[in-house]
């Protein structure tokens, strides 16, 4: 059996914990560890989290396409210079999975800044909101 000095040492170590469970039917749920941030102090750092994601996205659709690229390039190679073996086929064969992997990384690429667009939408109209309930006091 753990002592009382054993579970005050443990209750103290968890005091400046953020997170808190709320037992409840048997379930638990994590209050959000951001509510004691202000908005306001999140609104660059979000912003700049968005440009980087927008940034990533663009150079993973580069990726896909300079992967797309070097498979076309490769399949036209393998085509025109070399007539017997088994390279021609492979050749014939990289040509469409170049063309594939395009069309995927094309619209991965759209997918992803269609949602990285919708919360940046989302996040510009709160700010919007947050500053008209701002009162300004005119003298």
């Amino acid at each position: 059996m753990k002592s009382k000095r054993y579970w005050k040492t443990i209750a103290e170590s968890f005091k400046g914990l953020t997170c808190q469970l709320n037992f409840k039917k048997g379930m638990f749920r994590e209050e959000n560890p951001y509510e004691r941030f202000q908005y306001k102090e999140l609104i660059l750092r979000d912003e700049l989290a968005i440009d980087r994601t927008i940034l990533a996205n663009e150079r993973t659709a580069l990726a896909y396409f300079r992967s797309a690229m070097t498979l076309i390039i490769v399949g036209v190679t393998f085509l025109h210079f070399f007539e017997k073996g088994i390279l021609p086929y492979i050749g014939i064969v990289s040509i469409p999975c170049g063309i594939a992997v395009g069309t995927f990384g094309f619209v991965r690429y759209r997918k992803m800044d269609k949602a990285i667009r919708t919360v940046r939408r989302t996040q510009n109209q709160k700010t919007v909101k947050n500053n008209s309930n701002d009162t300004v006091e005119v003298t």
